[in-house]
């Protein structure tokens, strides 16, 4: 493997495409979207991992954590329109 200047760049994986949707890995991006799905009760009911209502705070630590831990797979799922 070739050296990179970054360690997370051997984290990095090509998305997983199908004709609708794609599976991507986590960007900083995400995390103000996520934090609205995170307070959402309706989302919450089906995640069992995540302990949220929280702060922004909260959600940018989950998604620093699922980044720092090889064990953890968390996924983006979007759109291909990129939604």
């Amino acid at each position: 493997m070739t050296d990179h200047p970054h360690a997370d760049f051997a984290r990095i994986r090509p998305p997983l495409e199908g004709r609708l949707v794609r599976l991507r890995a986590p960007e900083e991006s995400d995390i103000d979207r996520w934090s609205e799905l995170f307070n959402d009760p309706e989302v919450l009911f089906y995640l069992d991992a995540v302990v949220f209502p929280g702060a922004r705070a909260a959600t940018r630590q989950f998604w620093a954590q699922s980044r720092g831990d090889p064990s953890s797979v968390v996924f983006a799922i979007e759109t291909v329109a990129g939604e």
